[in-house]
């Protein structure tokens, strides 16, 4: 093929389309004069690239307006759907609305919760038992909190040598697992458990705190009372900060499903399992996510619950504790065999 040219110190000659057409003719005539074959002297010629061109161009410009289309409906999808979010919420944020608004969202947050706990698949944030134990340690040493025992025992130098503990020799099942909701919250109470089992009078108990303990009294002081004594300084104030650690624990845990369960209500929407859960999930969801007053308001009374449970928790427990040590006798485990089944394992 002969692009159209002439000289460039003159004019051009004639028009640019009959230079074309004549430089089309020459290698047209100069292929025949060679014996070309008639089948490719349609390949010859600036009139053959125009016509390849031209088909070219045209499929190319098929092949590239689907994909344009498929994106323009997908935009046009997404804008209808966010549309009619935006009518939602303007509709559920209304002023004389917004207060039963909030609380229907909270409802629904907290019905939802009760299917997180009882297993979900498929939600985050996930973590294992190290990174559970890491993020509960550093949140609480940001706020300084100085009010219970964040190792089990003195023989922990850090929480590495606790985490190494609780992997290697005690094997808690599901460690290394990442996961949330009710799985979480049974090996958070099996790691609980463990760290309570530590709770024991840490130091020795010298002859000179027995004889001090024993005193003198108007009334006869028995070798009980004593040993009451010795309980309540030695073992009260230590068991007490390791239940305090069990009440921070799950208040935390609690305190870190809630993007969990908004991302449960989130993804019920066009989902196969949506049927099986309330309509109004998805919808609350999107209010809480779109509008930082509601999920304000919803987080910070979730965060108080949890708060008010703990305290309630703990004062439980103390006023137990104080009633133990009072008089721990009355809370020692009866004999669990009976004089017969002693006797037949004697024989």
């Amino acid at each position: 093929m002969t692009l159209p040219w002439w000289p460039d110190t003159s004019p051009m000659p004639k028009p640019f389309n009959d230079i074309k057409d004549e430089k089309d003719t020459e290698d047209r005539n100069q292929m025949a004069s060679k014996g070309l074959s008639d089948l490719y002297m349609g390949t010859i010629g600036f009139r053959s690239f125009v016509k390849y061109m031209e088909k070219k161009i045209e499929q190319m410009f098929a092949d590239a307006i689907d994909p344009v289309l498929t994106n323009l409906k997908d935009l046009k999808s997404t804008a209808s759907q966010q549309k009619r979010d935006l009518e939602t919420e303007y509709n559920d944020t209304d002023p004389h609305r917004i207060l039963s608004t909030t609380r229907d969202c909270g409802i629904s947050f907290a019905t939802a919760l009760t299917h997180v706990m009882e297993g979900v698949l498929d939600l985050q944030p996930v973590m294992n038992l190290d990174e559970e134990l890491r993020a509960f340690h550093t949140y609480h040493q940001t706020l300084g909190s100085a009010h219970f025992s964040m190792l089990p025992s003195e023989d922990f130098c850090s929480l590495n040598d606790y985490i190494d503990y609780l992997r290697n020799e005690i094997q808690i099942g599901a460690f290394d697992v990442e996961v949330n909701g009710g799985a979480q919250f049974r090996r958070l109470m099996m790691e609980v458990e463990i760290f309570l089992r530590f709770s024991e009078i840490a130091v020795e108990i010298k002859k000179r705190d027995v004889i001090q303990a024993r005193g003198v009294s108007m009334s006869s002081l028995t070798w009980r009372d004593v040993v009451v004594k010795l309980l309540s300084h030695e073992a009260h104030l230590p068991l007490q900060r390791r239940v305090a650690y069990v009440g921070e624990r799950i208040k935390w845990f609690f305190e870190i499903q809630k993007d969990a369960v908004l991302e449960f209500m989130t993804k019920l929407e066009g989902s196969p399992t949506a049927n099986l859960f309330s309509p109004l999930y998805p919808q609350h969801a999107k209010l809480i996510k779109q509008n930082a007053m509601i999920k304000h308001a919803v987080w910070q009374t979730y965060d108080k619950s949890c708060g008010r449970q703990l305290r309630q928790f703990i004062e439980l427990f103390e006023n137990m504790l104080t009633s133990t040590f009072s008089n721990p006798w009355v809370f020692l485990k009866g004999a669990t065999s009976s004089p017969g089944a002693d006797e037949s394992l004697q024989e």
